[in-house]
């Protein structure tokens, strides 16, 4: 059974590794214009796409969707306790940054001010607390001597391997009780 996965983000990388996992049903964006990847790979796939501004506009898109999983990387919009609510297995977010130390809408660059020598990502569950909820992976990269979007580049080349690695534990149906 194909699992159906609404994809929150605007990084080409996390929605072609989804779509070669599962069944993608959307591909949601917040940024004023979606990156021509992810353009051109939801069009080829036959991926629909919608912009959202609003945690409103959102929940409404969410829930006009069947979907089973929703995946999160590199958006922008708090989820609502209701919108979580809508997939069954629920969301994960893989976040640009190392977690709990750098939660929020910039870590990168939180980490770079820091001096810190260790960037990287994180794949925890979504809880209607941002940034907190149960951790499943981390992934890190020397931080280096470059700028700061060149360090968000190389975090975002790490995305891939964080969702290959766990997607198949998370959508692993649960154990039936044995009775």
């Amino acid at each position: 059974m194909t699992t159906r996965i609404l994809y929150l983000g605007n990084l080409s990388e996390a929605l072609e590794t989804l779509s070669g996992t599962s069944g993608v049903v959307l591909a949601a964006w917040i940024h004023e214009e979606e990156s021509p990847e992810l353009r051109g790979f939801c069009v080829q796939r036959g991926i629909p796409m919608r912009q959202v501004r609003t945690a409103e506009g959102l929940h409404r898109v969410c829930a006009a969707e069947q979907f089973d999983l929703g995946v999160i990387c590199n958006f922008g919009i708090i989820l609502r306790p209701q919108t979580i609510a809508l997939a069954p297995k629920g969301f994960v977010n893989v976040h640009l940054g190392i977690l709990p130390d750098y939660p929020g809408r910039t870590p990168v660059r939180d980490a770079v001010s820091a001096n810190e020598k260790v960037a990287g990502i994180t794949l925890h569950r979504v809880t209607e607390q941002v940034d907190a909820g149960p951790i499943l992976a981390k992934k890190t990269v020397s931080v280096g001597e470059g700028r700061k979007d060149e360090l968000f580049e190389r975090l975002a080349r790490l995305v891939p391997g964080i969702l290959n690695e766990n997607l198949p534990q998370i959508l692993r149906p649960p154990a039936s009780a044995s009775g």
